[in-house]
């Protein structure tokens, strides 16, 4: 009974380093552990290692994708977008942001999150983005500019230098 005792103690104190090791790694690397809504059903340990390039758009050549399934061209231009990126969903009566400001040049995400295709413009451009697609737009003309779904306007967006 004795030597049962002995092991039973050391498969705690086992059990309790190798703990305290994933938690360490956890903490201080939480990329490698975490599972986000960007890679929800999938682990990052089986996505390539090398990350598609971004695709920079000009405003005679907007980048349209699809956005139905998260893929890594997607969530990449959702970070290189950062804070510019307009949501409209419920036929286009919902946005969000309503407006912001950003300088010119910088680039911005419209992002359908509607179940039908839309047709959006901005500036004299554009844009035919499908149900759950996006496109990336380039800010040019300076002060405030309209952006109209379907030949509504529905958001501002001030262009600044």
């Amino acid at each position: 009974m004795n030597k049962n005792k002995k092991i039973i103690v050391i498969v705690a104190i086992i059990t309790l380093v190798l703990s305290g090791l994933v938690w360490v790694g956890y903490s201080r690397n939480s990329e490698i552990w975490s599972f986000s809504d960007r890679s929800f059903g999938f682990l990052k340990s089986i996505q390539p290692i090398t990350k598609p390039p971004v695709i920079v758009a000009t405003s005679s050549n907007p980048v349209i994708g699809d956005a139905k399934i998260n893929t890594p061209l997607y969530v990449d231009m959702v970070d290189k977008i950062g804070g510019y990126r307009f949501q409209f969903s419920n036929n286009c009566s919902s946005v969000s942001p309503s407006s912001f400001v950003i300088k010119s040049g910088v680039q911005f995400m419209i992002d359908n999150r509607d179940s039908k295709d839309h047709e959006f413009s901005f500036s004299g451009q554009k844009y035919k983005v499908s149900s759950f697609g996006y496109a990336i737009v380039t800010a040019s003309k300076l002060g405030d500019q309209s952006l109209y779904c379907d030949g509504i306007q529905r958001v501002k967006v001030n262009v600044q230098k």
